[in-house]
């Protein structure tokens, strides 16, 4: 079912797609930051729910990201 948002969390959802296409981010960073733009917990739960469904917000691709982030610090620092 689609989620209908009002026309404050769709300018909210316009913000968190923005956050979301500047670098992997993983879903305890997005509420993080929706609570700090003061969003209802379930105005939240909606919103990680459409990134989530239209592919914004992937916890196995934030995960590989992390991973290769971090191997990469490992073997420059290594040199």
């Amino acid at each position: 079912m689609p989620i209908s948002f009002t026309k404050d969390d769709k300018i909210i959802v316009e913000k968190i797609q923005s956050y979301c296409l500047y670098q992997e981010r993983c879903v305890k960073e997005v509420k993080n930051k929706l609570f700090s733009l003061k969003v209802s917990l379930k105005s939240a739960n909606d919103i990680i729910e459409y990134l989530i469904d239209n592919d914004y917000l992937n916890e196995a691709r934030y995960t590989k990201m992390f991973i290769q982030g971090k191997l990469s610090l490992v073997i420059l620092s290594s040199v």
